[in-house]
């Protein structure tokens, strides 16, 4: 993953610097259509896996700082690794409509998580009063680390491993069906 990333920053300078001297030369001109008119959001969304690691489905890691991140389709799965060096500008997050699998821990790295959107299409993920649930909100995935209160659902039954990982939640009142934690 490192070598992929090194031959893409490489890559992406070389790019860089022509399409500079090939402005200077007057070669080439800038479109100026605003981005929300240009492309979709599914579209911005999958132009912007430069900012992830993903093989196989899986996504790494995302070594972006933009305050919006919307997980790509092509992810179906988020490592345990994901987010935890390099996210303390992420404030929201949208799970794609393809992520079928959340590894423990995931999200754990985003200290200053205050949103969590799930994808219109997504079969395996649902979000209630901020909180991330598994499709029937009967385990609790995740909590983003910015709420300092939150109302579970009354169907949940299980917490995730790491679902309050960096919440600056003190008091929580557990669901009477919540058998395991």
């Amino acid at each position: 993953r490192d070598m992929k990333k090194s031959v893409f920053k490489g890559l992406l300078a070389t790019v860089l610097v022509c399409a500079i001297f090939a402005m200077a030369a007057g070669d080439v001109s800038v479109a100026t259509t605003p981005v929300s008119e240009a492309v979709s959001e599914e579209v911005f969304a999958a132009s912007s896996e430069e900012y992830f690691d993903i093989e196989d489905g899986t996504l790494y890691e995302y070594y972006g700082d933009a305050k919006k991140v919307v997980i790509p389709n092509s992810v179906k799965v988020i490592d345990g690794g994901a987010f935890w060096y390099t996210n303390k500008s992420v404030e929201v997050l949208v799970i794609g409509k393809n992520v079928k699998k959340i590894v423990p821990g995931a999200l754990k790295g985003l200290k200053n998580l205050k949103e969590i959107k799930v994808a219109s299409g997504n079969k395996y993920f649902k979000v209630y009063e901020n909180v991330l649930y598994n499709k029937k909100k009967t385990k609790v995935v995740a909590v983003p680390a910015q709420l300092d209160q939150v109302k579970l659902s009354t169907k949940a039954k299980t917490i995730g491993a790491y679902a309050f990982a960096g919440s600056k939640i003190k008091e929580v009142k557990l669901p009477s069906k919540v058998t395991k934690i």
